[in-house]
């Protein structure tokens, strides 16, 4: 699950890297989905980090392509 924005930047580049490599996502909006923005906050202190990914059971904030790529077993 992809917890993000559309008009961040950092949410974008990582739905375009799961794109161009056929991962399936899901992505809440959390700025009209009020329970995913309440999830983000809660795994991020107060802060709504964008974007914020539960990947089987982990939750990365905000991860580069490179740590993506290595939790996905990709790198």
């Amino acid at each position: 699950m992809v917890y993000g924005a559309y008009w961040c930047q950092d949410t974008v580049r990582t739905r375009r890297f799961l794109n161009e490599r056929g991962i399936p996502y899901t992505v809440a909006d959390v700025d009209y989905d009020p329970e995913a923005a309440q999830k983000v906050m809660d795994w991020n202190g107060g802060n709504l980090s964008t974007p914020t990914l539960e990947i089987g059971g982990r939750v990365v904030t905000e991860p580069s392509d490179e740590e993506l790529a290595e939790i996905l077993g990709l790198a």
